[in-house]
């Protein structure tokens, strides 16, 4: 393919941080760098969960609908910058469908990233006392998600998103405002079709890992721990982890690297038993070399994951996994080949599998080869370009794609036609704004 055409797309990215950095800001910030440094001109537009602290509760509802403000900051963007392609990974709460509407108004193709289940969960991760939840999948009105008080634990701001959701659902922006979505597994995609995401719009393309690290060669004998890296909150299954450390009958150590609402129950968890080690937040190369050197990363969650970005960060280290046996997680492990997987939730088989990857040397070197394998195949930035430009190229009217479910990427195709740019519906002088504007100038 030649680069030379497709570096001629301008994308305006557009994203909510959250108040704690995740893997949806993580992999916003990695999109952003792929087209950048292959020669993308990339507008940013970003919103801020910090702003919520400072509009209360009532206005952060009025916004949750339609958000002039942004909608606003869109136009301009688009009239000073004149994008060829929208690319939003979250919109919620701050940005709203009124950025689709800018978008539509000057003809502006949309991409939009679905990287959590937010369509019809008001928690986002499916996570209900503790167990996988689906309750509100397919209802009209999630009247579950406010009598459980889903959305920060409290009854008007989860009947706030449910009655967001019911009014998606009813007026459908993804009709004609969202040209093209995509998701990151199977998984994930078939549980947003049921949701009611139009299942000819919505595509899987995995994560990556930007700029890797020389991985540990393959045959190198990895050291004695296991390491989980991530958010430590109830659904990525720090309680399970935890429980199966106090059940392994074996000196093998757990590093913990991160932080989170369960930080004090890892911390109690270290002091009682010399084996867990808690680091704490860790810079990305550090978390790397630690995944690298270790024997096995563990990825215990609980929840739907749409995706789970470490599995990948671990292939890219030659670094097999022990993960859950539900959604994306066991989707993205090969069972007995790149890693093992264990019944959800169950301490008892999470150690057992602990046991059976620590005491097979031979198995624990086929699998980092497996791994590193994988990784090259599936989730190297090249094969992630390829398909973020595919898709954009499905938006812009460029290709066509039958069934969604095929889509490849355009693998094959030896160069991108030399369609004109979209022409944008866009009079008159642009205004003085600034490239990467923030809320409010």
């Amino acid at each position: 393919m030649s680069n030379n055409v497709f570096q001629q797309i301008k994308i305006l990215a557009c994203h909510n941080r959250y108040l704690q950095t995740g893997g949806e800001d993580l992999s916003f910030d990695d999109e952003v760098e792929l087209l950048r440094t292959r020669g993308h001109e990339v507008i940013v537009y970003e919103r801020n969960n910090q702003e919520l602290q400072e509009l209360g509760t009532a206005r952060m509802l009025s916004k949750l609908f339609w958000n002039r403000e942004a909608y606003n900051d869109v136009k301009q963007l688009i009239e000073k910058h004149r994008p060829d392609v929208m690319h939003c990974t979250n919109t919620f709460p701050l940005m709203s469908v009124a950025v689709y509407d800018a978008a539509k108004e000057y003809d502006v193709p949309v991409v939009q990233a679905l990287r959590n289940y937010r369509v019809f969960c008001a928690n986002s991760v499916c996570v209900l006392n503790g167990k996988p939840c689906d309750k509100c999948l397919g209802k009209r009105f999630a009247y579950p998600a406010a009598l459980n008080r889903c959305y920060r634990n409290s009854w008007l701001a989860s009947t706030a998103v449910a009655s967001l959701q019911a009014y998606l659902r009813t007026a459908n922006p993804w009709k004609d405002k969202v040209h093209v979505m995509y998701t990151l597994s199977k998984f994930a995609r078939a549980k947003l079709v049921e949701a009611g995401i139009p299942a000819d719009k919505i595509y899987v393309k995995p994560n990556f890992v930007i700029d890797p690290m020389e991985p540990v060669v393959a045959s190198t004998k990895p050291r004695d721990y296991a390491v989980f890296a991530g958010r430590l909150s109830h659904e990525k299954g720090i309680a399970t982890l935890m429980a199966a450390w106090e059940k392994l009958e074996s000196p093998l150590k757990l590093v913990v690297l991160g932080d989170g609402p369960l930080g004090e129950v890892v911390r109690k968890a270290a002091e009682k038993d010399e084996r867990i080690i808690w680091k704490g937040r860790r810079e990305r190369d550090e978390v790397l070399k630690t995944i690298g050197e270790s024997r096995f990363l563990i990825i215990p969650s609980i929840s739907f994951e749409t995706f789970g970005r470490t599995i990948i960060e671990a292939y890219s280290m030659n670094t097999p996994v022990i993960g859950s046996d539900d959604g994306a997680i066991a989707e993205n492990i090969v069972n007995g080949k790149t890693g093992l997987t264990f019944q959800t939730g169950n301490a008892d088989d999470l150690a057992a599998k602990v046991i059976q990857l620590s005491a097979d040397e031979s198995l624990l070197r086929a699998m980092r080869v497996a791994a590193g394998q994988r990784y090259q195949e599936f989730y190297t930035e090249e094969e992630n370009y390829r398909l973020l430009i595919g898709l954009y190229q499905i938006a812009m009217g460029i290709h066509e794609v039958g069934d969604p479910e095929a889509f490849d990427g355009f693998r094959g195709v030896a160069e991108a036609p030399t369609k004109p740019a979209f022409e944008q519906k866009i009079t008159g002088p642009s205004p003085n704004v600034q490239p990467d504007i923030q809320p409010g100038t």
